[in-house]
């Protein structure tokens, strides 16, 4: 479970940190900037939040139709 704060150090970690970055450098410094989850459990919210906005968007184009 993912806390509001946790969320928010999260993003900004995400933005402070771009993909260009060696992904494990990267996901190292994302995981300090939660400061309570680890390397793993960062990048596993990542995919969760990914799919479940690409989600959404299926949802929502359908609707439209």
């Amino acid at each position: 479970i993912w806390t509001q704060e946790q969320q928010v150090r999260f993003e900004n970690a995400l933005l402070e940190f771009p993909s260009s970055m060696d992904k494990w450098e990267r996901w190292s410094a994302v995981s300090r900037s939660v400061g309570d989850k680890t390397k793993n459990q960062c990048i596993m919210r990542y995919k969760y939040l990914k799919e479940y906005v690409i989600k959404k968007k299926e949802i929502d184009a359908t609707s439209l139709l």
